[in-house]
């Protein structure tokens, strides 16, 4: 069949109740978390667990998001499905460099993973690594987020302040600080991301955000100056999406592939690099305006319209990009 927005049938499974009751709010949250959830949004589809044949029934895309704890799934799902009536997309979870923490038996990891009828990855380092294990193509469709509703907390007021990303998996943090600790006069570091505690951190930064609801971090961010990313695994970068959507300049490493697509100018793998970069942020306005201009225009690429048209192609047998 030929995929539309009016009959896709799509559900993100959820083995956790509470997560999928979380998820199915879309609508009556003032701003959802960017990111895999975001799936249920852009294909008006849902988050839940059924548990019966004719509760898979009611689904033509059963889409699993693979991690260490329910690659069990994949069987279980096959065990329940009409496969005529009902495929299963699938992605996997975690950057690639921290597969091997995960996915001990990479057999059984490729075996089930090869029965879904649809797998895509969020980055190009994936895709490549996913391709190599299955023999098939695998492109490369990003997660979406909301991009009008980030853009509503557009600010025209900038502190001078630059953002420091700290990542929960990937806590590079004491090179930030001493990359950044002697900024013009005025300046401030702030730590910011997803860290579960930040207090180890107080000390290398002017102050720390704590984690928030994600709109008040969206607001957060949003009067923020610059953001330095400190990722130093390959991902796709969703906070790198949500400043670009924002006007908030990011400087980072091509590691990240949202900086390419998002700021390409101040994409750099050195330290040196990214240090000119953001010293060149704040002493240029000029530069600061079109670095800024042009990841606003391009974070439209990972919208829930922009993501919905990708999959679709993809579902029916076109290119994603």
């Amino acid at each position: 069949m030929t995929y539309t927005r009016e009959n896709i049938r799509y559900c993100l499974l959820a083995w956790d109740p509470y997560e999928a009751e979380e998820t199915n709010t879309f609508g009556t949250e003032p701003l959802p978390i960017s990111g895999l959830f975001n799936w249920a949004q852009a294909l008006d589809g849902k988050r839940e667990m059924p548990r019966s044949k004719e509760e898979f029934d009611a689904f033509n895309i059963v889409h699993i998001n693979i991690t260490a704890r329910n690659l069990f799934l994949i069987p279980t799902v096959l065990s329940k499905i009409d496969k005529s009536k009902t495929r299963i997309l699938a992605n996997v979870d975690f950057s690639v460099e921290l597969w091997h923490q995960n996915f001990h038996y990479p057999d059984s990891f490729i075996e089930y993973l090869d029965k879904c009828d649809y797998v895509f990855a969020v980055e190009p380092e994936m895709a490549f690594i996913l391709s190599c294990a299955l023999k098939r193509p695998i492109p490369v469709i990003p997660h979406p987020s909301d991009i009008e509703g980030i853009k509503a907390h557009h600010s025209e007021q900038r502190l001078q302040q630059i953002g420091v990303a700290g990542h929960r998996y990937d806590p590079n943090l004491l090179v930030p600080h001493l990359m950044l600790r002697d900024l013009p006069p005025g300046w401030q570091t702030v730590l910011s991301g997803m860290l579960a505690d930040v207090s180890p951190f107080y000390h290398l930064f002017t102050f720390a955000k704590p984690n928030s609801k994600f709109e008040d971090y969206i607001k957060f961010v949003a009067q923020l100056y610059a953001v330095l990313e400190t990722h130093t695994f390959h991902t796709y970068g969703r906070h790198v999406v949500e400043c670009a959507a924002l006007g908030v300049p990011v400087v980072g490493p091509s590691k990240i592939a949202a900086m390419k697509t998002c700021f390409p100018c101040t994409t750099a793998d050195s330290f040196e690099e990214q240090r000119k970069f953001m010293l060149a942020l704040i002493n240029y306005p000029d530069f600061y305006m079109a670095v800024a201009d042009y990841g606003m225009k391009h974070a439209e690429e990972y919208s829930l319209r922009s993501s919905a048209n990708k999959m679709l192609a993809f579902l029916n047998g076109g290119a994603a990009a």
